[in-house]
This record gives structure tokens, sequence and C-alpha cells, in this order.
């Protein structure tokens, strides 16, 4: 198959087309390699990097026409032994001074004891060391995980005496970010603890147990109803007082946490050891000439230099996150980074996944860039009954470079049975574990662990994945559901375009009430996370791409990085969400409009960044970052300079139906209405529709609502426009038409 661009024209009030490029001209064409002995030494690196991606030393004697310790000499500073005494594999040095750079720094200290080989990396290392940060610019919140026990206990004894005269302990259980107070009785029912540090409805250990687990810290009341049913409510006045206590110990923590040099300098090595220890690898793709490429139509004749960077980025790292506005060529890069890792045999068959209305515009844009990609790509019809065993067959068997699939196929392209039940297994052990350890370390009663309703998520989605785990025998054994799986299909490289929309990856915390946290997750994300984790367990490549890799809440960054930096953020103590909200978020209590606009209310919300430098070291890691303002893409020009809104009087109709919003929110808030019946997510949708029009929540149309405004903008500007054939757009995604209709 091959896609021919045609240019329409009018000649003589007839169409004529012209014939694509590939008629006239060479769109595309392979390197000439380079004669032995042609080359000067930096050439050289540059054939070697752009063919084999990587520092290839014997290669680049050859061409250059030395001795490989010669061409070592020579290229010194720019590439450098790795650092591993039991291999002579060498590496730019880029990738050398990047990374954990103070663990290398060790490394090569070690190595050079032994190996004066490895002397030059010291100094070189050593040039690139992040600056030590001070106290002042560490935040340390409690219940951070790399805060030693002893601290904890001696910072309790210090406001509870007798916790320490009576050996109080404190244990802390990393896998499942778990701590664990055991005070004895006399610190319990002690003055600081009932009366100084406390309030009369919660002890200092109660508070400072919500502190350390970064739990919201609530006084419910149980009020019986006049039909003897017995709710819970917040007591407003009582949970004020107890998280003003909260405050107190927090701002006596931070004092305390600093007072003595020796303990304070010792927190500042640890942080900096641990989190201000890595440096951005910069990709210089610079060498890079994309072979195939049909540069026909290019901006500047060839794929632009961030596009190469971002390419020689995923042919030097296993897993890619691009993070590029609309408008600056994802899709390209993306496609140069498959064909040259199929070129280098990096891969063999590549599985990208796409939005499903754009699954023919990518199927389209690989013939357009890459002509002499063999493209196959599915449709959700391919998986129906009659259909499926077929096309299987045909991707299994067929030498196809890449599949693309959309995202309800793509959840249907199923992992080997094993390897599913292992996910599965680990997730539920993963819960149950979790489930044991608050239970056995949370100092709540019994009565109030079973109430949180963070709890109650974590065993349901326990309980839903067991069932699914009981099923998974059962189903694969049914004739239809006998598929190829993912292994057999052959695929060794996955990529996945507009990835925000798998942001929904559910994880567990112990936060409830926190406004900013998703209620839950989808089983499209989790799908989405085993087969990236299956994929890089067994040493393939992941690329995905986003313009929004965070939209609405500061939670996205965590499922960024646990979808791509998994085993990284066990290493460092993160993996839990609670571990990594203690160490790069903080919840702030707030003012905001109640839905109903009838006052304020306070709200607790996951909404502020902390140590923020040292997590945007993290994340560059793997996520490739640009912004508008540094690639100077071509935008349109609103005529005003800004959107103008339009402003709407809302109707006695729609006031009142927002007061009612507001009263659904508040018993939703005080627990008196089970989720199933109402939440947050419907309340926000019928205000969305009732804002558009009140016909669409059952209500009558109002006199002068947005669509009749909408409708009067769109006449006006026509009838103004006419003299010129004006050209409007509108869009609207709110209460459309489906399917054919749309």
């Amino acid at each position: 198959m091959l896609a021919l661009e045609v240019n329409p024209r009018m000649e003589a009030g007839k169409a004529v087309t012209d014939k694509a490029p590939v008629f006239s001209q060479r769109i595309s064409q392979a390197r000439r390699s380079p004669v032995a002995g042609s080359c000067t030494l930096e050439e050289a690196l540059t054939w070697s990097l752009a063919e084999k991606a990587k520092v290839d030393l014997p290669l680049i004697a050859d061409l250059a026409g030395v001795t490989p310790d010669e061409a070592a000499h020579g290229l010194a500073g720019r590439i450098y032994r790795e650092l591993d005494a039991a291999t002579e594999r060498w590496v730019l040095a880029d990738e050398l001074l990047s990374g954990n750079v103070r663990e290398k720094l060790a490394l090569a200290r070690r190595l050079a004891t032994v190996h004066p080989a490895f002397a030059a990396h010291i100094p070189a290392l050593e040039a690139v060391q992040p600056a030590l940060l001070t106290r002042a610019e560490i935040k340390v919140n409690l219940g951070v995980t790399w805060l030693p026990v002893a601290i904890i206990a001696h910072f309790i004894g210090t406001l509870v005496p007798d916790f320490r005269s009576y050996d109080g302990t404190v244990e802390f259980h990393a896998v499942m970010n778990a701590w664990k107070i055991t005070a004895p009785r006399q610190a319990r029912g002690s003055y600081a603890a009932t009366q100084a540090w406390a309030t009369d409805r919660r002890t200092f250990f109660d508070i400072f147990d919500a502190l350390i687990h970064q739990r919201e810290l609530v006084v419910m009341d149980e009020i019986e109803e006049e039909d003897g049913k017995i709710i819970r409510r917040m007591n407003q006045p009582a949970t004020a007082a107890a998280n003003a206590v909260a405050d107190r110990i927090k701002e006596a923590f931070q004092n305390w946490l600093w007072a003595d040099e020796s303990r304070a300098q010792d927190l500042e090595r640890r942080y900096n050891e641990q989190f201000n220890c890595f440096v951005e690898r910069r990709y210089n793709g610079d060498h890079l000439a994309i072979t195939g490429l049909n540069t026909t139509g290019l901006r500047t004749g060839d794929a632009d230099p961030h596009q190469k960077d971002v390419i020689w980025r995923i042919l030097a790292q296993q897993a890619t996150y691009i993070a590029h506005p609309v408008g600056a060529g994802k899709t390209l890069t993306m496609l140069g980074g498959i064909s040259e890792a199929l070129r280098r045999g990096m891969a063999r068959k590549v599985l990208v996944c796409v939005p499903n209305s754009i699954v023919q515009q990518w199927a389209a844009d690989v013939l357009r860039f890459f002509p002499g990609l063999r493209v196959l790509a599915m449709t959700a019809k391919d998986f129906e009954k009659s259909r499926r065993r077929q096309f299987l067959a045909h991707i299994a068997t067929g030498q196809w470079d890449i599949v693309v699939v959309g995202t309800t196929t793509f959840t249907r392209l199923p992992l080997p049975v094993a390897v599913r039940k292992q996910f599965y297994m680990e997730e539920i052990s993963s819960l149950r574990q979790y489930l044991y350890e608050v239970y056995n370390t949370d100092m709540r009663s019994d009565k109030e662990k079973k109430r949180d309703r963070a709890l109650k998520r974590i065993e349901s989605r326990a309980q839903a994945l067991e069932a699914k785990l009981k099923a998974l025998d059962a189903t694969v054994t049914r004739e239809d559901e006998q598929v190829l799986n993912l292994v057999e299909l052959g695929f060794d490289m996955l990529v996945v375009d507009e990835f925000h929309l798998y942001k929904n990856l559910e994880f567990s915390t112990t936060k409830t009430r926190v406004a900013g946290l998703p209620s839950g997750g989808s089983e499209r994300a989790f799908d989405m996370w085993q087969k990236i984790q299956y994929f890089m367990r067994n040493g393939h490549k992941v690329v995905v791409a986003s313009g929004t890799p965070i939209a609405n809440t500061l939670c996205e960054a965590y499922v960024n990085m646990k979808y791509l930096q998994w085993n990284l953020m066990h290493e460092l103590g993160i993996a839990h969400f609670d571990a990594w909200a203690a160490q790069f978020a903080e919840p702030t209590l707030s003012f905001e409009l109640r839905p109903d606009a009838s006052g304020f209310r306070t709200v607790l919300r996951m909404s502020k960044f902390i140590n923020l430098p040292e997590l945007h070291q993290l994340t560059r890691q793997v996520m490739d970052v640009k912004l508008e303002a540094e690639l100077k893409l071509p935008r349109p020009q609103i005529i005003t300079g800004r959107p103008v809104p339009v402003v709407i009087d809302a109707s006695e109709q729609l006031v009142e139906y927002i007061r009612d919003l507001g009263n659904r929110a508040d018993a939703i808030s005080n627990g008196q209405v089970d989720p199933e019946e109402d939440n947050m997510l419907k309340i926000t949708s019928d205000g969305r529709l009732a804002a558009l029009d009140m016909r669409l929540v059952g209500g009558t149309r109002d006199a002068g609502n947005k669509i009749d405004r909408l409708v009067e903008n769109v006449l006006a500007r026509y009838h103004e426009s006419a003299p010129w054939s004006g050209t409007q757009i509108v869009f609207c995604d709110l209460a459309t038409p489906k399917g054919n209709a749309a």
C-alpha cells in the first residue's frame, strides 16, 4: 500500500491534480557508508552513534585509521569507559555525567583504586555534582520515609516526656509506608498527651498518628434521626480544634528538627545523598540522519532539532515520555524513533496504541513519513468474534513493522494468562499487606478503622481483583477466548499516543476527604500499567506521548512515575503514594466557594508541590519536556489577544438547581449518602449540564440560555462575514449526539 498525495487546483474551470513527488524525485535514501580511514575521530564517532546508537570503539578506530587506544585517547572527554571493571564498553560523556551522579562518583573512586583507567572519571563527575542543599532549602514533613525512626521517637519524647521515660517505641514498615507508634499506658494518660497537646476529643497520639500518615484529621459525631437511623456528621468545631493542635505539633517539629547542629548536618547529608543526586541527561541528536524519512513538506526539510534529540533519547534509553505541546510534531518524533529502532535491530515489531478516532490517520502518517515501513491498522470491527482469530493470525504471520490499534482494541489484546495472573496476585498481595499493616499500626480504634472510607475502598479493590483472578482460569477455557496474546504476536516495542487517557490509575492511600485525589481507577489504566510493566521487565522499549502530562491534579505526577519509573521509586522508598506525597506534596487548607455560591467552606486539597527541584530531576530521567515558548511554534493569533467571555445571567430555575447541588454535596461530605447513589462526579456532571441548558437535567427551557446566545452570536458573525465568505468553527463536547449522529 502506498499513500499518494495530490494537489488539486482549478484550470479552465476543471479540477486537475499533480502527482506526488515520489513520481518525479527520490523522497528517501539510505546513507552511504564512509570508507575506512577517511574520517576524523569526531566524524567517526558521529557515524558510530548514527548507525549503532552507541560508542563502538573498534568501528571508530577503523573509520579514523587509528588503533582503539589512539581513538580512546583522541576522544578523551567526549567518551568514557563504562563504570564496570568487567566490561570494555564505552559511553558518551553525557551518559556518564547524568543520572545518580553521587552514586557514580562513589563507584568511580572505588574502581580507581584498582583500575587506573577510571581515574579520569573522578574529576569529571565531581564537576557535575549538584550543589548541596541546606536545611533552609529542604522541606521535611512528618512521615517522610527517609527520616530515621529514632528521630521520630526522640521528637515524641520532647512533647510527651513519659513516652521516653517508659520506653515508647516507633517502627516503620517501608513496604507499606506504615508507622507503628507503641505508647505506654503512662504516656497515653499523661497531661501532655491528654491536655497540653490534645483536645477533649483527640489525644496527642491520635493527632500525631494522623500527621505521620499524612491523613486528614476529622472528628465525627453519631446522630440518631427520627426514624432511628444513625448517621455520622462532621463536628466542625471539634475538627477545627484538633487541626489547630496538629498545626502546633507541626510547627514544633520544624523548630525542633533543625535546632541541634549534629542532627541537622546528618539530615542534610541523608537528603542530599538520596534525593539531591540526579542530573538530567541532555540528549543531542545532531548526529542523526533519519534513514527512510520523506522530508517533503517538513518545515525545515528535515526533522526539527528537538525531534532528533528525542529520537536519540528513544534509542538510548528504555522508557521515554514525550511531553511536548500540540503542534510540536510528536507523531513524527515517535515514528522516527520507531524507524531507527527497527533499522538497528532494537525492535522487530512495534505495537502502537492511539485513540480510536486517529488510527487511520496514524497509519497514513506512517506511509507519508516512512513509506518503506510495513504498517497494519486495526479497527474495532477486527475484534468482532467472527474476525478476531483471523486478524490476530494475520498479525502474527505477516511481516509487519508497525501495527496500529485503537484504545478499545488494545485492551482486548491480552497478555499471557500466567503473566496476567502474576500481576493480579502482586496487586492483591500488595493491597492485603497494606490493609494488614494499617490495622496493626494505626492507633485508631477498630470501630474507626472499619468506618474509614479509604480502607473500605482498598478492601473493595482487593475483593474485585480476587474475583477476577478466580474467573480468569474459567474465562480462558472458552473457545472464543483462545486468542493469540501479545507475546505470541511478537511485539517487542510499545508506543502509546495521548497517554493522558490512562492517567486514572488506581493507587492505595489512607487519605480521605482530601480534594484532588482520585476516588478510584479505571480498568483501562490498570491494563495499560500491566502491559507497560511486562514490556519493561522483558527489556523492551516503551514510548508514550502527551501534550498534557499533568492536566487536573498533582497526583498525575505520581501516576506518570509509577508507569515508567516503578523500580526507581522502590529504590528511593517512595513507591507508595503516601510516601511519595509526604516527600513531594503537601495538603493545604483553603477557603473555597460552596457549590451553590451561598458562602465559603474549608477544603483540604492536595494542590501544592514541595521539594520541587528534586522531583523535577527525578521525572526528567524519563520525561522529555518542551514548552511552546522554547519551540516558538507557529500559532494563529486571536484578534483581541485573548478569549472573549460571554456572560449570561442565571435564571431562577438554575439558581434553585445549584442550591440543590450544594445540599447534595453537603450530604456526601457528611457521609449521609451511599456513593453508589450520589457522588461528587455526578454533581459536577449535573452542574455542567444545567449551566448549558436546564432541559438536559429535566428542567424547562430558560429564556436567554447559553445555546440560544450561541446561535445568536454565530448568526451575527455569519452575516458580518458573508461578503468575504467567512468560516466559523464551533466546538461543543457536552450533550452532543454520539455515534453516527455525530
